[in-house]
């Protein structure tokens, strides 16, 4: 499911380019966190600005699916009922999501409002609206 849509595309360069990109992303983040881990320094900073990295990466998450829904309309592959319906699934599922750690994770090791942005990280969203948009640009070759 993670890269269901880059199979989809049809396109042998595009599955070929993804797959460089995450050995090329783990050649440098499998090193990075192996030296993180050990330098205590480095690890009190990823730690003390964890929220605000989270955030960031929301927004990133956000943005992509914004742009997908715009694809998605601009062609009609779905309407503004199903996209609305889907975003409706989604909070679902993210709410649901942040009860769940909000039960089980103490609130004196982690604060709510983190919480809710690992939650809103966790549940999958743009990389599955991208799967219609990946099979139209495969069948309109």
């Amino acid at each position: 499911m993670q890269s269901l849509y880059i199979g989809m595309s049809g396109r042998e360069w595009v599955v070929k380019g993804s797959v460089f990109a995450a050995l090329t992303f783990l050649a440098v983040a499998l090193p990075l966190a192996v030296w993180t881990s050990r330098n205590r320094e480095a690890l009190a900073l990823l730690f003390n600005n964890f929220a605000s990295i989270a955030a960031v990466l929301v927004c990133l998450k956000l943005s992509a699916a914004v742009w997908i829904a715009m694809r998605l309309r601009d062609r009609r592959l779905l309407s503004d009922r199903r996209l609305v319906i889907g975003a409706v699934c989604w909070d679902v599922a993210v709410f649901a999501f942040y009860g769940l750690l909000v039960w089980i994770v103490p609130a004196m090791l982690v604060g709510r409002s983190v919480l809710a942005l690992i939650a809103i990280l966790e549940v999958p969203l743009a990389r599955v609206a991208a799967a219609p948009l990946a099979l139209a640009w495969n069948r309109h070759r």
